[in-house]
């Protein structure tokens, strides 16, 4: 199956509600990674940080090379891999559902779908757990850390604006757009409102900006004429 083939229209909903969510996470774990070396044990199910182990599934692997990435469970070297392969597998089986088949297609192209897109919506469908990604050689590897628990309400308020400048590195416009352009947001302002909602913020938005309140504290998107975000601001205590 070609990737312009592939039916992702309710895997558009999971992104929506899902990927910056994931982001988040995954900047939290950077915090508890912090320049450590590690080592991950695909027989075992484990990622070793630093002197800490973690219990482990590997989703899968994108190729510098080739510009894909491969689901776990297509890897050739996957035989032994039984106790990292549980997410991947529940996963693959979500793939036979309507508009989900990018979680049952081998191999998926970065321009179609972005592995850190996938990677991020995957862990949160798999439970809400933190995405590692680990650099090799010519590509990387992404595993889901499913004994450490981060809580995105305790995402510092200061790590906002990164995640939502970074949200065009993770996840493509086109050509997956939900709706035509002028008649409901893109995919991207889709995404930032859900996941402001989901931390609690009171979102207001107009044509040229998205702007939040919580009780402590709040922020303001501004967008370019393109659509794209230019600025996020914060304010303190709302004010």
């Amino acid at each position: 199956m070609s990737d312009a083939k592939l039916d992702l229209s309710a895997y558009e909903a999971d992104v929506i509600e899902h990927v910056l969510v994931g982001r988040a996470r995954a900047r939290m774990l950077e915090d508890v990674r912090d320049g450590k070396p590690w080592n991950a044990d695909l027989e075992r199910g484990e990622l070793e940080l630093g002197t800490t182990t973690y219990r482990a599934q590997i989703l899968g692997t994108f190729s510098m090379q080739s510009g894909t990435f491969l689901w776990a469970w297509a890897n050739p070297g996957s035989d032994g891999w039984t106790n990292s392969l549980t997410v991947a597998n529940a996963l693959r089986a979500r793939g036979a559902q309507p508009g989900q088949a990018v979680f049952a297609e081998a191999s998926i192209a970065a321009g179609w779908v972005n592995p850190n897109e996938l990677a991020y919506v995957s862990g949160e469908l798999a439970g809400g757990h933190p995405v590692f990604v680990g650099g090799y050689d010519g590509g990387a590897a992404f595993l889901l850390l499913t004994s450490l628990r981060l809580d995105v309400q305790q995402l510092p308020l200061a790590y906002f604006p990164g995640i939502l400048l970074d949200l065009p590195s993770v996840t493509v416009g086109d050509p997956r757009r939900l709706s035509p352009p002028g008649e409901t947001p893109d995919r991207r302002t889709r995404c930032t409102r859900r996941f402001a909602e989901r931390l609690g913020f009171a979102v207001t938005e107009t044509p040229s900006s998205m702007s939040g309140t919580r009780s402590d504290g709040g922020f303001v998107v501004r967008y370019d004429g393109h659509g794209r975000i230019a600025e996020v601001s914060l304010t303190a205590n709302g004010n």
